[in-house]
């Protein structure tokens, strides 16, 4: 029996799908890598903006093949382009005629935003952002203490790309609990949901050689309007994250002189709002004791009691300050309340116009603090 032999047009088809290479294909070197970007107000017109982009070299990278890329500080192994313009596009054009190669955002790992273009933030800054396909989503937007620029020319010498530095140390503090984890993603999401807030975003400091965590920046809709320092910051990654925040200290019990210092590790967070409205949380705190600055015998349960007390009323003071800050200075939702009664009680969401009863409510948080760890000596 013959057999039936494929038809020359399938024949010829299966050959070129075989042959067919990757067309699109860019070369690694062959492209202008962007690995962070600052934006800033431009100095010479009231409503443009100043991007600033930090590229890096693949060649000067140790392992990268070419030459040795030396040690820290990112000397020869980044450059810097600047762009102004009216909006982002204008200014990645701008750099865009600055460069050999097209740009590429694939590699992008922070976005930095001035704090004078955190508090006057156009309604449509995001939508460049969002509508770049090569930007990742899981990149950390980050508010820079005055310019953003300052922090892209920061040159530390423990790794080769600064911005990299920052980003692992953004990295450690969220996974440490001293930061939230909050990423351009997260903000896309949130603007796209009702009632919508932009979160409190990581704020940071810039050195000539070094960067700091200074807390974060807090937003009224998508505009900052002012800043946490660490221990107020702590008290709201509590509340919305429950997260433990950064390590607190307080005055030693019974007029003692000198501080004792707490490490939390753990929290637990219950919120409860009535339909007066009124909102009752409670935060449970389990941590060790880091430091003890003064003459207490740990091994007494009465003492142990005296400092877990001498916690929970430092903790709640700070607490009772945030309330306040957030609500006669922020005139802001900071705790998220809108998006849990929303959520979770619609019928009140709907009474009132939450904007402005947000402000207005009262606001009770209690602690309880455990310490379950005393360190090596009890006495």
């Amino acid at each position: 029996m013959r057999k039936k032999l494929l038809p020359t047009s399938i024949v010829g088809l299966i050959f070129c799908l075989m042959s067919t290479g990757c067309w699109g294909q860019q070369e690694i070197d062959k492209r202008t890598m962007i690995v962070a970007l600052a934006i800033d107000k431009n100095p010479e017109e009231a409503d443009g903006i100043e991007l600033t982009m930090q590229v890096a070299i693949p060649q000067k990278i140790v392992g990268g093949g070419g030459e040795s890329g030396g040690g820290g500080g990112g000397d020869g192994v980044t450059e810097i382009f600047s762009g102004r313009g009216t909006h982002l596009s204008e200014a990645v054009e701008e750099i865009q005629k600055q460069t050999n190669y097209p740009l590429f955002f694939g590699h992008t790992q922070t976005l930095l935003v001035g704090e004078e273009v955190a508090r006057s933030l156009p309604a449509e800054f995001y939508d460049y952002l969002r509508r770049n396909p090569e930007l990742r989503r899981r990149l950390w937007p980050i508010v820079v203490q005055g310019k953003a620029k300052n922090a892209i020319q920061v040159k530390t010498q423990l790794e080769q790309i600064p911005t990299l530095y920052l980003r692992d140390m953004i990295d450690t503090n969220v996974k440490r609990g001293r930061l939230p984890d909050i990423s351009l993603g997260d903000i896309y999401v949130r603007r796209g949901n009702v009632p919508y807030q932009v979160p409190a975003l990581h704020y940071i400091g810039a050195k000539d050689k070094t960067f700091e965590v200074m807390g974060l920046a807090i937003y009224k809709g998508e505009n900052m309007v002012g800043s946490l320092g660490q221990e107020l910051s702590s008290i709201l990654l509590n509340v919305v994250n429950e997260k433990p925040g950064w390590a607190i200290s307080t005055d030693c019990p019974d007029g003692a002189k000198g501080e004792v210092s707490l490490w939390p590790m753990k929290v637990k967070r219950e919120i409860e709002i009535s339909d007066d409205p009124a909102v009752d949380m409670r935060l449970h705190i389990k941590g060790r004791l880091i430091e003890r600055g003064c003459k207490l015998d740990l091994s007494e349960l009465a003492v142990t009691n005296q400092v877990e007390k001498a916690f929970i009323e430092k903790y709640e003071k700070l607490a009772q300050t945030l309330v306040k800050k957030a609500q006669t200075e922020f005139h802001s939702d900071v705790f998220d309340l809108r998006q849990r009664i929303y959520a979770y009680q619609h019928d009140l969401y709907e009474k009132y116009d939450w904007n402005e009863k947000i402000n207005e409510i009262p606001i009770r948080i209690q602690y309880d603090v455990t310490i379950e760890r005393m360190g090596l000596e009890a006495k």
